[in-house]
């Protein structure tokens, strides 16, 4: 009997080793998915434009979400969705957030965004087709988008703060609290303005949002109005003051003189998320007062915005 039993093991164990040998496969790269070594590895200039293009859109990820969410906390917007209470219960503090929930999307969105500027920053250093003046355009671009992604991420969870050392994305670092977030996050916008200086004439890939800003001396002034941002919620009013004036801002001019965010229905673009059809099943408004407690002449509640 024992040797029966033995037998039967050693079956069961040659079966094993077979099976797994079976299952073992040569390890091919993705087809359908560039990787990211194939751009750190001497990047073309192709690669580098749609790796820009890329890390441009990137910036828009997540801003609606943002925008819904903190309006509603914030009582300055109403989400009237049908099928889903959260936004009425949860935000509002009927009831607790439950940490499974739909409103952390933007978490993933805003550090994804971080990322790809990191990957594209990278390519461009290690790439022989670009001068040193190219890839200080790109690290000035990269900077600044991290800078931007990374305030709207610590403004969605200040008490928290986020993790500044994410080199190894496996083992990133520490969340740091809400001032030492904002100094990083200074830092970033900081040394993308020192690159954007060394950037020369023209950014070696295509900026299609910013028809005003689209070299490096002129998004200087995206980087600038981001830098004025980041000390108002530092309260260090001169250094806003400071940065304004060097930023796209001219009260005379009006609002429509910044960056903005473009949306097209081009295949692997993206739709304008904030345009909502009269038959939308989440329609979404400002709070009532934003009519009546408007000062006299804001064209934004007026005509048929207010209808």
């Amino acid at each position: 009997m024992k040797n029966i039993k033995k037998f039967i093991l050693g079956l069961c164990a040659a079966g094993t080793i077979a099976s797994c040998s079976l299952l073992e496969v040569d390890k091919i790269q993705d087809l359908n998915n560039p990787t990211i070594e194939s751009v750190l590895e001497n990047a073309s200039l192709v690669q580098i434009g749609q790796l820009g293009v890329g890390v441009e859109s990137s910036m828009r990820d997540a801003y609606y979400t943002l925008s819904w969410i903190a309006g509603s906390i914030g009582r300055e917007t109403v989400v009237f969705n049908s099928t889903d209470s959260r936004y009425y219960t949860e935000l509002l503090g009927a009831t607790n957030i439950s940490p499974s929930g739909i409103f952390y999307g933007w978490y993933n969105s805003t550090n994804a965004s971080r990322r790809r500027a990191e990957v594209f920053m990278q390519s461009a250093e290690k790439s022989t087709n670009l001068s040193a003046t190219q890839k200080s355009a790109c690290k000035g671009f990269a900077k600044t988008v991290q800078a931007f992604a990374m305030l709207n991420c610590v403004n969605m969870m200040p008490e928290v703060g986020i993790r500044t050392d994410v080199k190894d994305i496996l083992k990133p670092g520490p969340f740091v609290d809400y001032a030492a977030s904002l100094t990083y996050i200074k830092g970033l916008c900081d040394e993308g303005n020192a690159a954007l200086d060394a950037g020369g004439a023209a950014f070696p890939f295509p900026v299609s949002g910013y028809p005003n800003m689209n070299t490096p001396a002129t998004f200087k002034k995206f980087n600038r109005a981001l830098a004025a941002r980041i000390a108002m919620y530092q309260k260090d009013w001169a250094g806003m003051n400071t940065a304004l004036a060097g930023s796209f801002l001219d009260l005379a001019v009006g609002s429509n003189v910044g960056a903005n965010f473009l949306y097209s229905t081009t295949s692997g673009d993206a739709s304008n998320p904030f345009f909502l059809a009269t038959n939308s099943t989440v329609p979404t408004t400002v709070q009532r007062l934003w009519i009546s407690e408007a000062e006299a002449g804001d064209k934004r509640v007026t005509g048929v915005n207010v209808r």
